[in-house]
């Protein structure tokens, strides 16, 4: 029986076939448009879920649109200083951080050979309270106590040290 509409189906598409090609290319294009909406969902509705308190997260920043001699400023951010203000006037927020992705480029050397250069970020104290990072080595309270000193994930101390304790390690 599936035989007999294969062919008929196959008679048909042979036939009229500017129809059929027509109705495929609708068919492809609107399953094209339905797949890419569903992909930007699901990464819309599951954008920071790794984080426990991820229903209490909120992120503020400003997006100016100025245009100066034809460049148009597209960065977002805010102002400094803005995180501490808002939790004076609003006592229902309950932390804040900052976290800075326009830091330099950090290039890790390791016997007189360059290794890579990793984007880094600059965070203040409220980081750690907000976000639930595990800490695999080292005192969390002096993570960012000093100007010089960096975090790094366990996949990079594995990728750039070999995996061994980086602990006091001069960069």
């Amino acid at each position: 029986m599936i035989k007999n509409h294969l062919k008929t189906a196959w008679r048909t598409l042979t036939h009229n076939r500017i129809y059929s090609l027509s109705n495929l290319l609708g068919l492809t294009i609107a399953l094209l448009v339905f797949m890419l909406i569903s992909a930007l969902v699901v990464d819309e509705l599951s954008f920071d879920r790794q984080w426990s308190n991820s229903r209490e997260l909120y992120r503020m920043r400003i997006v100016p649109k100025e245009t100066q001699e034809g460049f148009t400023n597209n960065s977002s951010g805010s102002p400094e200083g803005i995180s501490a203000a808002m939790k004076t006037n609003f006592p229902e927020i309950l932390g804040y951080t900052s976290i800075n992705s326009n830091s330099q480029k950090l290039t890790v050397n390791r016997l007189s050979k360059q290794l890579a250069e990793i984007s880094t970020l600059e965070i203040d104290s409220g980081f750690f309270n907000l976000f639930d990072t595990k800490i695999v080595a080292g005192n969390p309270k002096q993570i960012i106590a000093g100007a010089k000193n960096i975090t790094l994930t366990a996949s990079a101390v594995q990728k750039y040290f070999g995996g061994k304790d980086v602990l006091e390690y001069i960069l």
